[in-house]
């Protein structure tokens, strides 16, 4: 009988063109995917992958079976993972990918808890702020900031971000309180690619504008908020990341009544074809009750 993970073997193979590639991938040894590979010709008597010295390609055999297999094979495994999940359990593997800034903040505290209520689940939580990631498939839930414009995913929000303006103790003592946000124009202020722009701010329904001298430092909050703490500048970061470290005494939060214009909320993101996991569902209702209580 044919195993499953075989095919998702083969299929990496022919995407990344090298056993190396291809354990990359799928996190697992080199050994173990040569070793999965020949299972697999031996199942099917018929060699699926040519191999020399320095390079790997799929037979005619091996392309025929990776281009029926490969449109299907995720809905089954899928299916199984279901089938496995009806009995009660949360099982399987999950793969869940977060920006930086998340996992600086609360996140990986939460994917640690989760993953206990559900010792049958092996987790592996990926770090990255890029969107494509999403697109791969090994990849089961994104959590994201900001708008989505791809159509082929479902998102879920979790959280309605709000951003607010900080400070380190260092650049007060060599400058006044704000009072008023024209009293920020032209200050010397770090920020993140998609923030670097001049900041409109909200107060009871009016708005201004700060017109930034900025500098781009990272294109993650967690690094921005590491150089705020140690500098002598402002920045904007998400409200209840930036006042984790007021309660430490490491920044200062400036104009508190005004609430700078947000990117969008963070949403739990994921291809519309895994739609009926269970594990899937049971995180991001896990993960909604953790940001309700934020």
């Amino acid at each position: 009988m044919i195993n499953l993970n075989d095919l998702r073997v083969l299929k990496a193979i022919a995407d990344k063109g090298s056993f190396n590639g291809a354990a990359a991938v799928l996190d697992m040894p080199t050994s173990t995917v040569s070793r999965r590979v020949s299972e697999l010709e031996k199942s099917l008597q018929v060699t699926l992958v040519q191999r020399t010295s320095r390079t790997v390609s799929l037979t005619e055999a091996g392309q025929l079976l990776n281009q029926q297999a490969s449109p299907h094979l995720q809905g089954l495994l899928d299916s199984v993972d279901f089938l496995q999940e009806q009995g009660g359990l949360i099982r399987g593997k999950m793969t869940i990918v977060a920006p930086i800034f998340l996992s600086y903040f609360r996140l990986s505290s939460w994917i640690a808890e989760f993953q206990g209520l559900h010792p049958d689940l092996e987790i592996e939580f990926r770090i990255s702020n890029k969107l494509e990631d999403v697109f791969g498939d090994q990849i089961d839930l994104a959590i994201r900031p900001g708008p989505l414009k791809d159509s082929s995913l479902i998102a879920k929000k979790l959280y309605e971000t709000k951003m607010n303006l900080f400070a380190s103790p260092r650049w007060l003592k060599s400058n006044k309180l704000p009072k008023h946000p024209s009293q920020l124009n032209q200050v010397s202020a770090l920020t993140i690619p998609y923030l670097a722009k001049d900041w409109r701010v909200y107060k009871d329904g009016q708005s201004d504008v700060i017109s930034t001298n900025y500098r781009i430092f990272s294109n993650d909050f967690g690094p921005l908020a590491e150089a705020l703490i140690h500098g002598n500048s402002i920045a904007v970061l998400p409200q209840v990341f930036g006042e984790e470290f007021v309660k430490q005494g490491k920044l200062v939060k400036l104009l508190p009544d005004y609430q700078v214009e947000t990117p969008g909320p963070i949403y739990a993101v994921y291809p519309s074809q895994r739609d009926k996991s269970r594990k899937t569902q049971a995180l991001i209702s896990f993960l909604e009750k953790k940001f309700k209580d934020l």
